[in-house]
């Protein structure tokens, strides 16, 4: 068995507690906007996720091409990622039908926000755990997995999942880099257009989230069989503090050219050093602890944040207060998502690898 990418695994979970701040933060927010915000850019970690998937999803199953079926690939890639689908989903719904806090004007049009009928929430519902696009809820920003929102980049990790099994999987390295270009020249053209990448996650910005996840997986995927691993000093604290670096640089008019270049060549220089990284001692076992909670912190922390945010809108929370509650709120979800790994996630996978022998040599670290 290879051994874990243990800097890359740490190197996730930073991404992932930069989400989790970042979206902590709306009461901040001016419309809903980042701009001039702390962690402004954290919605880009989305790009990393996708490119650092490609290089592990091709570290772990690269080798096992003509030995693994599809069916096999993809089935172990269910397990890896839906049951916290289903744990999201949940909490999602429960967040959003138990929020006493629900006058929050900043996110959809008119004074008050209107509820939605039962019936759309148990097609939501269903939808969400079927991991299928629904109606957006009100309060929701249009998104097409309303009751948890991070959703809609799981839909494309899964969507990429499928698109490795049938044709990634034994793709040329120069084919891969040619889909990749194409990709890119996606990224770039929406980033002009918007101003920004805070793209992909409702109805209209689809086509957004397919050139994200086609760039980053595949580029991904190419470092891996390169092969791109770069051997250096950058360690897992120095990369991290580089992307939250990243993340903190306030907006200037050029944006969309500076998100287009962390993604298109920051991102997957960040994954090669990772990749080529070594680490022990503590920082080792913080880097195996990040990588173990990262996924739960992500698919479980949005309905706590907007519980956040409407209880902040509703009572007025001081701004020199906002920052403490902030932190508070979201080192909680961290605990609480670090317990739903413990007593949910991993026995849950763990029966069901169980019942597929041949799945019992696949990393969970590396199905990540």
């Amino acid at each position: 068995m290879k051994a874990h990418l243990i800097v890359l695994d740490g190197l996730r979970g930073t991404a992932a507690i930069s989400i989790v701040l970042f979206h902590f933060q709306l009461p901040t927010f001016d419309s809903v906007h980042p701009s001039g915000q702390w962690l402004s850019h954290a919605y880009l970690a989305v790009d990393f996720f996708f490119c650092l998937s490609g290089y592990v999803i091709g570290y772990a199953y690269d080798g096992r091409y003509g030995q693994m079926s599809r069916a096999a690939f993809l089935t172990a890639r269910l397990i890896r990622l839906h049951p916290m689908v289903v744990m999201g989903v949940v909490i999602g719904l429960l967040t959003y039908v138990l929020d006493p806090f629900t006058a929050a004007p900043k996110l959809v049009p008119g004074p008050e926000v209107q509820s939605a009928p039962a019936w759309k929430l148990a097609a939501c519902t269903l939808a969400g755990l079927l991991m299928i696009p629904s109606w957006s809820l009100p309060n929701r920003g249009g998104a097409y997995f309303s009751l948890n929102v991070p959703c809609w980049s799981l839909m494309w990790e899964y969507l990429a999942s499928i698109a490795y099994a049938f044709a990634l999987w034994r793709m040329t390295r120069t084919a891969l880099l040619l889909v990749a270009v194409l990709g890119a020249i996606g990224v770039v053209v929406s980033a002009h257009m918007a101003g920004s990448l805070i793209l992909g996650f409702a109805w209209s910005q689809m086509p957004c989230a397919l050139v994200r996840t086609i760039y980053s997986f595949c580029v991904g995927l190419w470092l891996y069989r390169r092969p791109a691993a770069v051997r250096s000093r950058f360690g897992f604290v120095t990369l991290s503090l580089l992307m939250l670096v990243v993340f903190t640089l306030p907006y200037t008019r050029l944006n969309w050219l500076y998100e287009s270049c962390v993604v298109l060549l920051l991102f997957p220089l960040i994954v090669a050093l990772g990749a080529g990284a070594t680490v022990s001692g503590p920082i080792a076992k913080v880097c195996q602890l990040f990588g173990r909670i990262s996924y739960p912190i992500y698919i479980i922390h949005w309905g706590f944040s907007m519980l956040f945010a409407n209880y902040c809108w509703t009572h007025k929370v001081d701004a020199k207060v906002l920052p403490w509650l902030i932190a508070l709120s979201a080192g909680l979800v961290v605990l609480l998502s670090y317990a739903v790994l413990i007593a949910y996630d991993e026995p849950v996978r763990r029966r069901l690898s169980a019942r597929r022998p041949e799945l019992r040599g696949v990393s969970r670290t590396h199905a990540a």
